[in-house]
């Protein structure tokens, strides 16, 4: 048992001494650790130390050269302390000690001037050969003699900073010298052909450096150029041999000389170099000039003239600017031809309402035939709305409980046993006196006058027995061939003795039988119409009818497929050519294609982009038309074959579009290349970028098709124009075409506008009800409040206004966007626009979240709202102007 107890006691005693060792050998560790971090923070407190003295240390060298190079004058010692006998001794490349205030030695430094410009700049020569063009510019400096290598060494540094493909830049001109160095009778790049034509393509002067482009690569440092070096060399030479070859390379190249013109002339001054300074340089030698002897008492036209000095003579294309002036460059805004010749309509007339109310107007703003008479229910025929009346499915009966309009109904002579009706005229009783109301008498002569005056469908006089027993003349005009095609009629009949218009919803004088509308399938010149099945015969009555086709109270619409309507309006300019736009709504959630263009040529059905057709085509196939002697002109729309009472299509205003033009003028000597040159206008509410030029047409550049370069030439002109049918219209061969270009008078580029960002653009903050609603007979309309405008009143009345949605959301609430409208009048910041509508459904879809923007069209006619400027392709402005006027 003791022998146990002695051997448990031994046990313990052992486990304590391995515990007391561990913790001695934990607490060595750790002391270790702690003396060798502290040895390594005592190192790095001293290296930093070491560094910070070093660099103050050569802070202090180079202040002390640039003291001394700045010094004007001979170098006096008592000018400057710390210019010592050191360096002013005759080795200049003696050390300089430099002491603590103790007397120790911190370090020494030595000042070796080299002049950095007498090096070859590794980053800018590219001359691999002797050339005639040596000297012209930095570049042109012979590479491997002045680095004392093989032309062979001096290509594969070039080949390293042109990068992998070995081409300065990308594949292009990309610094757009080409049209210069093509056209300026100079060998520019002296390879003994003159102005060829990719002359200045992939040219070493595409690469900088500074800008680099593609794949291409700058020197860092010199030490970077050896090791490109050494793998080509070290094959020719030894080793020492390399060493100091590489060593003579760094001794004559750089990469730090630079070569800004011009040069301070002033001691401790801003430079007055005038080929040198800046324009705000100029600005301040012009503000001291001026307080000595004053020659301009505004300071902004000191802003100006320092601008346009600076601008005169450098040849950037970019604008200076001095506080809020510009100065004029090399490319300018000459002249603008303003949209005073564009005119808008409102779809609903004030000369002509329905039913009661007929008021004959024959102002400039009426439309000769309205909403209705697209339908021809207020000129001649009287029709109502297939929609609300017939039986979508059969097209069918007339309801009984809703009348049609007799008051204009016509009287036809009924021929073929029913197959074929003559539309006469206007409704005469037997002595031929006409039935209508004075006002609609009136009116239709006048309708007969504005289509005399257009000329194709003009007055003629018609023979017919309407069921009189004799024949009797008619006051008529000319249709188109088949104009009355898929449209409905209904006839009527009246006692003769009775000699009163039939009131259509009585059934003793509309028989049951006759109750159909009728489908017509072929109609000729002068009003002939073929139907799909007979009327019947007069028994003995008078026969009158009326038409069924477009029709609607505000807007034109339509539920009849592949129906024609005409609109006709009046006092345009005479003889004058315009491009017809039409704004198009739907009642459902997608678009239904449209014919909208000249009857005989009405082109194929489109679907309308931005809600608006434009008159033929779209895009470059639109057709301008001209209007008649008088200012009279035709247009026409035809509905699709999937229109329907559920899908019908509503015309909302037309714009009548005239030539737009913007003149620039290259007053320099070179040419000058608007490739990706922009167009921006900014109301203060919206900076709207208009478009980007990339092609343009003219005589002097491919005839076969747009120029892929748009040159302005010296001395010489440039067209923005809003359509180029327009312009050759205008200023060319006077035809509504794209032959601009084509004869040798018509040799000045031009660029044709982007339509649908072409105009000033506000943001709109509301739209409501004009509390000015119903006066001059337009009806209710309403008022669009914007941001950010302050106009004089009625500034802009009769100029054009289109609704903008800039986020595209293409939903039902956003149907009235690109759609166009009359403005008929504005106050300090708003606009009323003939709509003919202020519902609250209506509003809603005029403003944000839908509409958020407005857009007055082109350059409105009266000028000063607007700031157009001219970007080239790297977003610096290169021509302003802010005040035109017509």
């Amino acid at each position: 048992m003791c022998k146990l107890n002695k051997y448990i006691v031994n046990k313990k005693r052992g486990i304590a001494l391995v515990a007391v060792l561990a913790i001695l050998v934990v607490l060595s560790i750790l002391a270790s650790t702690m003396v060798v971090m502290m040895n390594i923070e005592r190192k790095s407190a001293t290296t930093s130390m070491q560094n910070q003295t070093l660099d103050l240390l050569a802070d202090s060298a180079v202040e002390h050269a640039i003291a001394v190079l700045s010094v004007s004058g001979p170098n006096k010692i008592d000018q400057i302390d710390i210019l010592n006998d050191n360096f002013r001794a005759k080795n200049p490349n003696q050390w300089i000690n430099v002491h603590d205030s103790t007397g120790a030695l911190l370090g020494r430094y030595r000042i070796k001037a080299e002049d950095e410009a007498g090096k070859v700049n590794l980053n800018t020569a590219w001359l691999l050969h002797p050339s005639k063009g040596s000297g012209w510019n930095p570049g042109e400096i012979n590479f491997p003699k002045a680095l004392g290598i093989k032309v062979s060494n001096a290509r594969k540094l070039l080949d390293f900073r042109y990068g992998p493909n070995k081409l300065p830049g990308t594949r292009t001109d990309d610094d757009r010298n080409n049209p210069i160095l093509s056209t300026d009778g100079i060998d520019n790049n002296s390879n003994g052909i003159i102005d060829e034509k990719d002359e200045g393509i992939n040219d070493p002067g595409e690469y900088d450096a500074k800008f680099l482009r593609g794949d291409d690569r700058a020197f860092i440092s010199i030490n970077e150029v050896t090791l490109v070096l050494k793998k080509f060399l070290k094959k020719n030479f030894s080793r020492e041999a390399l060493k100091n070859a590489l060593k003579r390379i760094a001794t004559r190249a750089t990469i730090y000389s630079v070569d800004y013109p011009g040069s301070q002339t002033l001691p401790n001054d801003y430079p007055s170099d005038i080929n040198a300074m800046t324009a705000r340089q100029c600005r301040k030698r012009l503000r001291a000039a001026n307080a000595e002897y004053s020659f301009e008492k505004s300071t902004k036209d000191l802003d100006a003239l320092a601008a346009n000095i600076v601008d005169y003579r450098d040849e950037n294309h970019v604008l200076s600017t001095v506080g809020s002036r510009y100065g004029v460059e090399q490319i300018c805004f000459n002249e603008l031809l303003a949209n005073d010749g564009t005119q808008s309509r409102p779809t609903f007339s004030k000369m002509m309402t329905s039913g009661t109310g007929t008021v004959f107007d024959d102002s400039k703003d009426a439309i000769v035939e309205n909403s209705c008479l697209f339908r021809y229910r207020n000129w001649s025929l009287d029709m109502v709305n297939p929609g609300y009346y017939l039986n979508k499915n059969k097209w069918k009966y007339i309801d009984d409980s809703n009348p049609a309009y007799a008051k204009k109904a016509w009287d036809i002579e009924i021929k073929s046993n029913g197959k074929q009706i003559q539309l006469l005229g206007p409704a005469q009783n037997s002595s031929g006196k006409l039935m209508w109301d004075r006002n609609d008498i009136k009116s239709w002569e006048h309708f007969r006058e504005v289509q005399q005056s257009i000329g194709k469908y003009g007055k003629i006089t018609l023979h017919g027995d309407a069921g009189f027993g004799k024949k009797i003349s008619y006051a008529s005009i000319k249709w188109p061939q088949n104009f009355f095609k898929n449209q409905y009629l209904s006839v009527g009949f009246t006692d003769p003795a009775r000699e009163k218009l039939p009131s259509w919803y009585k059934s003793k004088e509309l028989p049951p039988k006759n109750k159909q509308a009728i489908k017509i399938i072929k109609s000729s010149v002068n009003g002939l119409l073929t139907l799909e099945k007979s009327v019947g015969s007069t028994n003995g009555l008078i026969s009158r009818c009326i038409l069924w086709n477009w029709g609607g109270g505000t807007a034109p619409n339509c539920v009849i497929p592949n129906c024609t309507t005409r609109i006709t309006v009046q006092k345009l300019e005479p003889g004058k050519y315009y491009l017809p736009t039409v704004s198009c709504i739907w009642n459902a959630n997608e678009n239904i294609s449209l014919a909208f263009g000249p009857f005989d040529n009405i082109g194929k059905f489109r679907e309308p982009y931005r809600h608006r057709l434009d008159y033929g085509g779209d895009g470059r196939d639109a057709l301008p038309i001209r209007s008649g002697k008088k200012g009279g002109m035709n247009v026409y729309v035809r509905s699709n074959s999937k229109t329907s009472s559920d899908k019908w299509p509503a015309l909302h205003g037309l714009t009548f579009m005239r030539p737009e033009v913007i003149e620039l003028i290259n007053i320099g000597t070179r040419p000058v290349s608007l490739k990706g040159w922009k167009l921006m206008f900014n109301s203060g509410s919206v900076a709207n970028n208009i478009g980007e030029i990339n092609t343009a047409q003219g005589y002097e550049l491919n005839r076969s098709r747009p120029d892929i370069n748009p040159t302005i030439m010296p001395n010489k002109y440039f067209y923005f124009v809003n359509n180029i049918k327009l312009f050759n219209c205008e200023f060319g061969s006077g035809n509504p075409d794209n032959s601009w270009g084509k004869s040798a008078d018509q040799k000045f580029p031009v660029w044709e506008i982007p339509n649908d960002s072409w105009g000033v653009q506000y943001k709109i903050k509301k739209a409501v009800k004009d509390p000015l609603s119903n006066i001059n007979g337009y009806g209710r309309m309403p008022r669009i409040y914007v941001q950010s405008a302050n106009f004089r009143k009625n500034q802009f009345k009769g100029e054009t206004l289109e609704f903008v949605d800039s986020k595209h959301q293409n939903g039902t609430d956003q149907r009235f966007d690109g759609t166009r409208w009359r403005v008929v009048y504005n106050g300090k910041n708003f606009f009323t626009v003939a709509t003919g509508s202020d519902w609250p459904s209506h509003l809603k879809r005029l403003q944000p979240p839908n509409c958020d923007r407005v857009m007055l069209l082109g350059m409105p006619a009266k000028g000063g709202i607007v700031s157009m400027t001219l970007k080239n392709e790297y977003q610096q402005i290169t021509a302003r102007t802010i005040e035109y006027s017509y």
